[in-house]
């Protein structure tokens, strides 16, 4: 091939990718590529993604587990979803956390998706990836994204309903009153 063709094959494929972006056709479940033929006349295939993920996040509950979240904007041909756990940013020392795929929709709708981990300890770093599986065994790996659950603050409560002294006294421009409500 000459330099020329070659300059225009890459141009080409960056405008696809931009009017991919630019016309949200991920969202739709496919992508456009280019492809010039010897003769100049550019050719373009239509390859289905599998899913469009648009969120990948893991935090902490209030029952202090670690909650993983992922938002698809479509999904075609999913068999479904693996999360996988380590306790460092290595993907290989990592294990599945779910016994059976989660199920995904297969559709071009958004869907959010949550899964728990209740196997989790204060002040431990984790780092989760999302992995999907495709109805031919292909699949596709997201993350990894970090979570370390933090302690709990141990609170003392109130015994009784106290109105304390305000400082400064004589009262300046700003004044503090202190309180606590049994």
């Amino acid at each position: 091939m000459k330099k020329k063709q070659i300059l225009m094959i890459i141009a080409i494929m960056l405008l696809s990718i931009n009017l991919f972006a630019l016309n949200d056709m991920g969202k739709g479940g496919s992508y456009d590529g280019a492809a010039m033929d010897e003769s100049g006349v550019i050719s373009l295939g239509d390859i289905p993604l599998p899913v469009t993920l648009s969120s990948f996040t893991a935090i902490q509950t209030s029952d202090n587990f670690a909650q993983i979240n992922w938002t698809t904007q479509s999904e075609n041909g999913l068999n479904g979803y693996n999360i996988y756990r380590s306790e460092s940013n290595n993907y290989n020392n990592s294990t599945n956390l779910n016994h059976s795929l989660i199920e995904p929709t297969n559709s071009s709708s958004t869907h959010n998706y949550s899964y728990i981990d209740e196997d989790v300890e204060f002040e431990q770093p984790y780092y989760y990836w999302l992995e999907s599986v495709e109805l031919d065994g292909n699949t596709d790996l997201f993350g990894p994204v970090h979570l370390t659950l933090e302690s709990p603050e141990i609170v003392d409560l109130p015994n009784a309903t106290v109105l304390n002294s305000a400082y400064p006294n004589p009262f300046k421009p700003e004044t503090t009153i202190k309180f606590s409500i049994k």
